[in-house]
């Protein structure tokens, strides 16, 4: 009769290096950069013809510039929609006790926000081709213009911009399936996983995770939800940034008086410089 090594029942919730609910977030990280990514590529091919106005030996090295940008955007977006999760299955993990519904609770809530956050990306292919920007709290100004349709008339009254539904399932089901069935792996190690968990390892995944949100390097400027960089043309500018990271940050900036409130320069002032 062999007897059981203890270190592989003290492993079984990990895998590798990292404790399985840290894998399990990194394995839904790689499944949200993947998805932002297509949807960039799908926005670049959208616009295409706008490329002929970029200077012909300088294109391939701006768009180049605007998806190594864009990594930094998603890597923000990524980051604020995984950091929930992250607390719950930390709490679950390092609690190890029978935490079963504080799992399930983490995974409907990284899926469900970033559901939305797909949803944004595909309504952004319609809403920048009318407007060449990026999707942002302006959708909702239609509501207070006499004409509170105009927003779903311009994506879904024109049957061409119908193609946007085929990434956004595709995209849906890639992130339901891959965070179900590594949440079933997840699921299937030692029910008591603070055997196999580090809280060292989990501060370490909690700093990188901090990292990606601040969206920088200590020597790197910091993201703006204007544009990806300012290269002086329109499709570079945009490209590389998130619409969903756009949408919530122009959300944010609408209940900032700073952002939103107008300042007018004294009246003396004015009439001196007219003068």
């Amino acid at each position: 009769m062999t007897r059981k090594s203890p270190d592989k029942d003290n492993t079984i919730s990990r895998t590798g290096f990292w404790p399985g609910p840290l894998v399990f977030l990194w394995q839904l990280y790689l499944c949200i950069m993947l998805c932002f990514t297509i949807f960039r590529l799908l926005l670049l091919v959208q616009e295409f013809e706008a490329i002929q106005y970029l200077p012909a030996g300088e294109a391939p090295l701006l768009l180049l510039k605007s998806f190594l940008m864009g990594l930094r955007f998603d890597t923000v977006a990524s980051g604020y929609l995984l950091v929930l999760p992250f607390l719950l299955l930390s709490a679950s993990a390092l609690i190890g006790s029978g935490t079963l519904l504080i799992r399930r609770v983490a995974l409907w809530v990284a899926i469900l926000p970033t559901l939305f956050a797909f949803f944004t990306c595909a309504a952004n292919l319609p809403f920048f081709h009318h407007f060449y920007v990026q999707l942002n709290v302006s959708v909702f100004d239609s509501s207070g213009s006499g004409d509170s349709n105009f927003l779903w008339e311009m994506i879904f009254g024109e049957w061409r911009y119908y193609w946007g539904l085929a990434p956004l399932l595709l995209a849906a089901w890639l992130f339901i399936s891959t965070g179900v069935r590594q949440f079933r792996r997840y699921l299937s190690a030692d029910a008591n996983q603070a055997k196999g968990a580090s809280v060292w390892q989990f501060l370490a995944f909690a700093m990188l995770l901090f990292l990606g949100i601040w969206g920088r390097l200590p020597w790197q400027p910091n993201l703006t939800g204007s544009a990806a960089f300012s290269s002086g043309y329109g499709l570079p500018d945009q490209l590389g940034l998130n619409p969903f990271y756009t949408f919530v940050n122009s959300v944010a900036e609408s209940f900032d008086p700073r952002k939103t409130g107008a300042d007018f320069m004294d009246d003396e002032v004015a009439v001196r410089n007219v003068r």
